[in-house]
């Protein structure tokens, strides 16, 4: 008998795809994502945040449709729902500074950086000169709240 709609699929038994996190990853991400943190008012969510950044993850790694999930995964309203609100709330700007910090500390380095380079071409001024500094483009999803263009950019073909 098939599900009817809207039904939630089970997940194959060992369905692991490229862009799902690992344990070690969701350790990391965890504390920022964590619905009872300072965040968690509300009821209770339906999905948990691992599931939903999964799914999150698959459309922008498989460069799909964000409606197009399968069925395993939480609905695409869902899914694109938990996208905007942690967009809203910088929570991919958190996640990308931890993963940074991490990386460079994994290389050896200091977590934060201590210099950094501004390519001419691409810093935008006032015509007169000033020191209003732009580094988004017209039509960026960059300068309208979100942390990542490649991350907003993936709900434009849903």
């Amino acid at each position: 008998m098939l599900p009817g709609p809207g039904a939630q699929h089970p997940k194959p038994e060992g369905t692991q795809y490229p862009s799902s996190l690992t344990d070690a990853e969701w350790a990391l991400l965890q504390p920022v994502f964590d619905p009872s943190g300072p965040r968690g008012r509300g009821r209770p969510p339906k999905h948990e945040p691992r599931e939903l950044l999964d799914a999150i993850f698959y459309v922008v790694r498989s460069g799909g449709a964000g409606r197009m999930l399968p069925a395993h995964y939480p609905p695409w309203e869902t899914v694109y729902a938990a996208f905007r609100a942690w967009s809203r709330h910088e929570l991919f700007q958190e996640m990308h500074d931890i993963l940074r910090r991490a990386w460079r500390v994994r290389e050896g380095r200091a977590p934060e950086a201590t210099a950094g380079v501004i390519d001419g071409q691409t810093v935008k001024t006032t015509e007169e000169g000033g020191l209003e500094v732009t580094t988004a483009g017209s039509g960026s999803w960059a300068g309208r709240g979100t942390s990542s263009s490649t991350l907003s950019a993936w709900w434009a073909t849903a």
